[in-house]
């Protein structure tokens, strides 16, 4: 039987992965639990990719992402070379991809899916105009933002506004 979904979850949902299994286990749960009822979880790699988004865009029908900033934060990119102003510059690129890959993925209408853990990574005290805007932008254009609880949803609106469809799947039994 062919599966009704086809999610590229990012991160990928990976029973090998220590991290995973130490920090995240929830993420095989949800994984496990998709396939119950009859989607699959594409393998994907660690960074999205418009080549490899392209590449396989007749094997998805959704992205879900959880962790958004580790696909938009350049932090993993080195430039060949320090100068004042870089990180603005890798801050940049990142916002820049962000947007070129949203609006990739609605060109070839996949839908984005958005599970919110956090407003805010928690390395961002005091995220920067950059971190909001991403989030703010983000939060615009995904079809469902799935939220762990009912009550961070005003604090949602409060901070980045208000999403197109919001569903609530508390974590735990």
């Amino acid at each position: 039987m062919d599966p009704f979904i086809r999610v590229a979850m990012f991160p990928t949902p990976r029973s090998d992965d220590p991290w995973m299994k130490e920090m995240h286990p929830f993420l095989l749960i949800i994984a496990n639990e998709l396939e119950k009822i009859g989607c699959s979880c594409v393998p994907t790699p660690k960074r999205m990719t418009m080549v490899w988004v392209l590449k396989n865009r007749k094997k998805i029908d959704v992205i879900h992402l959880h962790w958004p900033e580790k696909q938009y934060e350049f932090d993993w990119v080195n430039l060949p070379i320090s100068f004042p102003g870089s990180n603005r510059i890798k801050k940049a690129l990142g916002i820049l991809w962000l947007i070129l890959m949203v609006n990739l993925l609605k060109i070839i209408k996949i839908p984005i899916v958005w599970t919110i853990h956090d407003i805010f990574p928690h390395s961002s005290q005091n995220p920067s105009r950059m971190q909001i805007f991403a989030r703010k932008y983000l939060l615009k254009n995904v079809a469902v933002v799935l939220l762990n609880c009912k009550g961070i949803e005003s604090l949602i609106q409060k901070s980045l506004g208000v999403p197109k469809k919001v569903v609530v799947s508390p974590l735990g039994d």
